[in-house]
């Protein structure tokens, strides 16, 4: 991944929030010494008592935590300040490190103590504070500069967090890393973060991105089996690797060629499409509608085992007989493959092996939904199918349901199989009163 620079030289501070009215982000200069470059920096001159924390920065690039590999920026102090710094935390909240001025000396934290280290020069100055980081060792190295005495300090200390990065402080400092409420006439610039680490949560990415992790001993791991702590110089060092996001059936306002049965049983939605402007919705006129198409049958992809699925659906109404559907997948013939079968109306659902002569093996029975299902709302509906390098066992499947508009998993039905390994087509069983429980239908693809 690319490293994240902000120079904040649009001027944009909506993912910043304030807690004194005179430490914003700014473009009048104060004392000649409020900007690095450009147009923007952030800080300003505190009065006294200003409060310990200064400001709080979230970037959106920072989103559920990332195990940066480097940081750096610019700062500022006039001689009038107390102290300032500037404090990293984790996505829990904790604090990572903190490393500033007392004025004018130069501070570190080093686990749960403090370094001060160089007494420092003068004020009126940019200063480059440069950190690397190594999350398995819990530590980080400095490399500090300043221009105008021309003078460098390095070391390596202990970080208090070694889970991620999440939050920006900028903060009041005393005589260490503490920060107390006091007078900071400090201004940052030019922020630098080494994304070479790994996102930790990766669920953002997930959602539309599709990243996995592969490892050096060959192991793949996908963001949507759990949360990673990953050193991105340390042991276990992944590499990113492209992830192919297929279209099965793109489902723009009309169905592939590619699907036999009850073709003709649908129309254009527009109003409810995941991607590309249009979905399909169920006619009222067909109280069932079956679909199926087997590898050879013109799909522009199929589901083989080791990928995932993924497709979205909305009710348009629910009564006490339905909608239902049963989403196949692993079915070259009739009565062949393992199925999710979702039922709207009673908020339940179950994962079933078909056996091939006409009788069925629950590999999990009816399941109740973690919420109700309700009418409008969009549900992403998902099969990984484990071939062993997905973060399972070999022929591990999970159906899973969520909740698209408020990303909440709903229902997940879990099992393990070996019938249909060689199987790769589809089935698509729409029923339960469909003549009055019309559903839209978006977006089927597949994941690599």
């Amino acid at each position: 991944m690319s490293d994240y620079v902000e120079d904040l030289d649009d001027g944009d501070a909506s993912d910043w929030t304030f807690y004194d009215p005179n430490f914003d982000v700014q473009q009048e200069s104060y004392d000649g010494a409020q900007r690095w470059r450009g147009t923007y920096s952030v800080g300003g001159n505190t009065t006294d008592g200003a409060p310990a924390v200064l400001a709080e920065w979230h970037p959106e690039e920072l989103a559920g935590g990332v195990r940066l590999s480097s940081f750096e920026f610019y700062w500022n102090e006039d001689d009038i300040s107390y102290g300032g710094g500037l404090r990293l935390l984790d996505s829990s909240g904790s604090e990572v490190l903190t490393v500033g001025s007392s004025n004018p000396g130069w501070e570190v934290s080093d686990g749960t103590g403090n370094v001060s280290v160089w007494a420092g020069d003068g004020y009126d100055r940019w200063n480059r504070f440069s950190h690397t980081f190594n999350w398995s060792a819990g530590t980080y190295s400095i490399d500090y500069y300043d221009p105008v005495a021309d003078h460098t300090e390095t070391g390596t200390f202990g970080l208090q967090s070694t889970l991620d990065v999440r939050t920006v402080e900028l903060v009041n400092l005393g005589s260490d890393t503490t920060p107390v409420q006091s007078l900071s006439a400090t201004w940052y610039d030019d922020f630098t973060f080494g994304m070479s680490g790994t996102v930790v949560d990766l669920k953002a990415l997930w959602e539309r991105n599709d990243p996995k992790l592969v490892f050096p001993d060959g192991t793949v791991r996908p963001p949507n089996s759990g949360v990673y702590v990953i050193d991105g110089t340390g042991a276990v060092s992944p590499l990113w690797e492209a992830v192919t996001t297929t279209t099965i059936d793109a489902l723009n306002g009309s169905l592939d060629a590619g699907w036999n049965g009850d073709t003709g049983d649908f129309s254009s939605n527009t109003s409810e499409a995941v991607e590309g402007g249009a979905a399909v919705v169920t006619d009222t006129f067909s109280s069932t509608i079956n679909l199926t198409s087997y590898s050879g049958d013109g799909l522009p992809a199929y589901l083989p085992k080791g990928n995932r699925l993924r497709t979205y659906l909305t009710p348009q109404n629910i009564n006490a007989n339905g909608p239902k559907v049963s989403i196949y997948i692993g079915r070259e013939g009739p009565d062949e493959g393992y199925y999710g079968l979702l039922e709207f109306h009673n908020d339940v659902g179950q994962l079933t092996r078909a056996d091939g002569d006409g009788t069925f093996n629950n590999l999990q029975g009816s399941t109740a939904t973690s919420e109700a299902f309700s009418v409008g709302t969009t549900y992403e509906i998902s099969y990984t199918w484990d071939d062993g390098t997905l973060g399972g066992s070999d022929g591990d499947l999970t159906f899973e349901v969520k909740n698209d508009d408020t990303d909440t998993v709903v229902l997940t039905l879990t099992g393990n199989d070996s019938t249909w390994d060689g199987n790769a087509g589809f089935r698509v069983y729409f029923w339960g009163d469909m003549s009055n429980n019309p559903l839209v239908w978006d977006w089927m693809h597949r994941v690599a």
